[in-house]
């Protein structure tokens, strides 16, 4: 898959675009700054992993970094119309981040957005679907 413009501005160089076990899986269409403000947020919510999967509707785009992300992105600005509640058609991307885990490994998936019938499958043979963590 071709990383989608913009994104390789979050994409660790040094990382091979697999190598970690948790991934960040964001909607078709999301723009950069979605792809950033989830990666910030999730970075921000968890103490680990240090590396993180950058996907697009299940398909790893790149991976990323803790360190990475702070060298590159030490501070973060809002944009304009940021919080003002205007509403885009399409999937929303300004909730949390929502967690899901498989149940026979320690692989996990944050997405931002939620629709039980795309639940993301883990990559391990025979392992199946994933559930929404708690």
């Amino acid at each position: 898959m071709d990383v989608p413009l913009g994104y390789d501005l979050l994409v660790d160089p040094d990382l091979p675009p697999t190598l970690p076990r948790t991934t960040v899986d964001l909607p078709a269409g999301a723009p950069v700054t979605t792809a950033a403000g989830a990666l910030e947020q999730f970075l921000r919510q968890t103490t680990g992993p240090a590396e993180v999967v950058i996907a697009v509707e299940g398909q790893p785009v790149g991976a990323t970094s803790r360190a990475f992300i702070a060298a590159e992105f030490p501070t973060t600005t809002r944009a304009l119309g940021d919080g003002d509640r205007a509403a885009q058609p399409g999937q929303s991307t300004a909730y949390r981040l929502i967690r899901f885990e498989c149940g026979s490994c320690d692989r996990a998936v944050y997405r931002v957005f939620y629709d039980e019938r795309t639940n993301p499958v883990c990559g391990e043979a025979g392992h199946g679907r994933m559930r929404l963590a708690p």
